[in-house]
């Protein structure tokens, strides 16, 4: 197997930390963000680290395997491994095999080790919480982080780089893998980009559900990127597509948004009332599944950096494994709400304080909460160095580095 060229050690690692569990491990993620190099870096580690077991990796993406066609051929061609050594199957893109839940539920009573990918997050969670509840792990796969982003800069560059240049490239062209197999020309990559927006619409999406309404679908996914950081309603979708002069009903565009987000395009953040310690229903936020995808699609507009940035920071939060909303507190709102392990931090996202009025609208919300939990504010400030009552700032470029 030829050797890939970016190893993601997050996913790795994740995955060393479940093996030899008798759980299915499920990469799940947007298209080309890295699943599929992640699971041939997970070949040849266990090639290496366990010689004697046997292999079966199936790619249901390459022609090779056009003949795996449902659980069967599935079945059969896992029957061929050897059985008195260790047996593993990696299956990319498994939802592609007809009735591979079955196959794979079987498979792993006979104590095969199986590592999945899949890009359609209702087909995953559904059919293995049916089948394998309590049996299989999901590992979210990410777009690059800008400290990822940098390494493979670093790696690649022939010269010193510059941080905050590099961090303008991550603003703007975000954070699919393969972007670094390119020169940085704006023209090259906004068409690489359209193609993979294209790819995740056409494959993972129209095909998978069957959509009719092509126009419509990518309008909707136009205005979902561009309403990034803004509450976004079926209804105010509808309204936008009246004033154009087109007919969708509200269930339509709902059915829309669901289908986009079950592929990673979009991010549904629901409302958490802090006061009232209870999730909202109304008014939720969108968030794309990568920064490249919305610039691309919408353009890059410099009125949009703080829209482009508190996507950013999403994205960072739940790269960290993160539980994710947004805060409600009397009339005011706090960007994110984010918890893991039992700990909660209040963030809030500014592109600049520039002026005490913005710096007070930042912080006034964060002030109003009552509990202990640790409060921030991210924004591209270099100076600004918190506040008097604990309030802390991170300057955006660290806070995406990593910290906390």
């Amino acid at each position: 197997m030829t050797a890939p060229e970016v190893a993601r050690e997050p996913i790795l690692a994740q995955l060393r930390r479940y093996h030899g569990k008798p759980l299915i491990k499920a990469l799940t993620g947007m298209r080309r963000v890295g699943k599929s190099v992640a699971l041939q870096h997970w070949h040849q580690e266990l090639s290496r680290s366990s010689p004697s077991c046997h292999i079966l990796h199936i790619d249901k993406e390459s022609p090779t395997w056009d003949h795996v066609r449902e659980k069967a051929d599935l079945w059969r061609l896992a029957h061929e491994l050897p059985s008195e050594s260790p047996r593993v199957l990696l299956l990319d893109e498994v939802q592609m095999i007809e009735g591979w839940e079955q196959a794979l539920a079987a498979l792993l009573a006979e104590r095969f080790e199986i590592v999945v990918t899949g890009s359609n997050a209702k087909l995953l969670s559904s059919d293995l919480a049916t089948l394998l509840a309590g049996r299989h792990v999901e590992l979210p796969v990410w777009p690059l982080g800008f400290a990822e982003f940098l390494e493979l800069r670093r790696r690649n560059a022939s010269e010193q780089l510059d941080r905050d240049t590099e961090f303008a490239r991550f603003l703007r062209y975000g954070g699919l893998p393969a972007l670094h197999h390119f020169q940085w020309d704006h023209e090259v990559v906004g068409h690489y980009l359209r193609t993979v927006f294209d790819s995740v619409l056409f494959r993972d999406v129209i095909q998978r559900h069957n959509i009719r309404n092509t126009a419509l679908l990518e309008r909707v996914a136009r205005f979902a990127f561009d309403s990034v950081g803004s509450p976004l309603t079926t209804k105010s979708i509808a309204d936008f597509m009246k004033s154009q002069g087109i007919r969708s009903g509200q269930s339509t565009i709902e059915e829309y948004l669901g289908c986009l987000a079950s592929a990673y395009g979009i991010w549904p953040v629901r409302r958490l009332d802090i006061q009232g310690k209870r999730l909202l229903e109304f008014n939720a936020k969108y968030y794309a599944g990568d920064t490249g995808l919305r610039n691309a699609m919408g353009g890059f507009r410099e009125a949009d950096i703080s829209k482009t940035l508190e996507n950013l920071v999403f994205l960072e939060l739940k790269r960290r494994g993160c539980q994710v909303h947004i805060g409600r507190i009397g009339d005011y709102e706090i960007d994110f709400v984010a918890e893991r392990d039992g700990v909660r931090t209040y963030v809030q996202v500014a592109w600049k304080l520039e002026s005490l009025e913005t710096l007070e609208r930042e912080l006034r919300p964060l002030r109003m909460i009552r509990d202990k939990h640790p409060c921030m504010v991210v924004s591209m400030d270099p100076h600004f160095n918190g506040t008097s009552d604990g309030i802390r700032h991170i300057r955006a470029e660290d806070f995406l580095m990593g910290a906390e």
